[in-house]
């Protein structure tokens, strides 16, 4: 993708987009998606369920928890991320309330997972071309890296050490190239409770850690008082694209913020900055992912539906 590739301003709705609910075509917050040849999963978290969609059925087909919310091992509590593994046919789920991660075999309509991350504290995870899962472990503020077949993670690098200004973070999530460098999204919050200047402000960083030479890169400063058009950025889902173009959704503001790869650019790309309901607008959006034609899928989750952002090629 070139920098200067735009997508249409005004998007379709691919999956839900019919209200809040556990209907076969409902959503209800969406917070995750990944795109695998025709189809779409979703992580379904209100409903706590993967389901699959194919962008012209209206009905999707639950591939993954749909049993309420719990932690047997038929059940997911708000899935917060899900990958595709194609060397087994499964379904890599963060199972979030739960504390674990997930692995759901997709053949001969698997009604039950498996348990391959247990007691693991962090807001994401993602998976190379390895195989191997990574995840930003909130208790210890480290990288875990877990090779398949692993039950420890292994420690790959300490974030805490390399962070600016914070004692602590609130949100953290990651994304890893093909190089297996690593790409640290780190957001705080806090209100300001003084009298006389109230206000809340939002910390969002992205750091690249390199595999090669263990450095850290600053690339996106934020920071606290610094404004993007004026708005304090909510980093929430983060994407790197093969030019090493940085995406990063900005909940809050309901829009999806492109950068250079030193981060020295950046540009809206999608969405009005306001959150909202029309087919320009996101509500609280989370996820993101690009289909093998470039367009751009949004998991908007307030308005419970998945969005294409199509390339504007005029």
């Amino acid at each position: 993708m070139y920098f200067n590739t735009k997508w249409r301003q005004r998007a379709i709705t691919v999956a839900g987009g019919y209200g809040e609910g556990n209907q076969l075509n409902q959503l209800n917050e969406p917070l995750d998606i990944y795109i695998d040849g025709e189809f779409i999963y979703i992580a379904d978290a209100g409903n706590h369920r993967i389901i699959r969609f194919t962008p012209t059925v209206d009905d999707g087909q639950i591939v993954a928890g749909g049993n309420g919310r719990g932690n047997k091992i038929n059940q997911l509590n708000r899935p917060a991320n899900v990958i595709v593994d194609r060397t087994d046919n499964s379904l890599i789920i963060f199972d979030s309330m739960n504390e674990r991660v997930m692995r759901w075999s997709l053949a001969n309509n698997r009604t039950y997972g498996e348990v391959i991350i247990s007691k693991i504290k962090c807001s994401g995870i993602t998976m190379d071309k390895d195989g191997s899962i990574y995840a930003f472990d909130l208790s210890e503020y480290v990288i875990r890296r877990w090779r398949k077949g692993e039950n420890n993670g292994t420690i790959i690098t300490d974030v805490y050490k390399h962070s600016k200004f914070f004692n602590s973070f609130k949100y953290g999530n990651i994304f890893v190239d093909n190089d297996h460098s690593l790409y640290v999204m780190k957001y705080e919050r806090k209100t300001n409770n003084d009298p006389h200047d109230s206000y809340e402000w939002c910390r969002s960083y992205v750091d690249k850690w390199t595999t090669n030479d263990g450095k850290w890169i600053p690339i996106i400063d934020n920071g606290s008082y610094e404004k993007f058009n004026n708005k304090s950025i909510m980093a929430t889902a983060l994407l790197v694209d093969e030019l090493d173009d940085i995406y990063v959704v900005d909940s809050d503001n309901g829009r999806v913020i492109r950068w250079s790869e030193d981060g020295s650019i950046g540009r809206v790309i999608v969405g009005e900055g306001v959150n909202g309901g029309e087919a320009n607008q996101l509500n609280h959006p989370s996820g993101i992912a690009f289909d093998h034609k470039g367009n751009l899928m949004v998991a908007d989750r307030s308005n419970h539906r998945i969005q294409k952002f199509e390339i504007d090629r005029n």
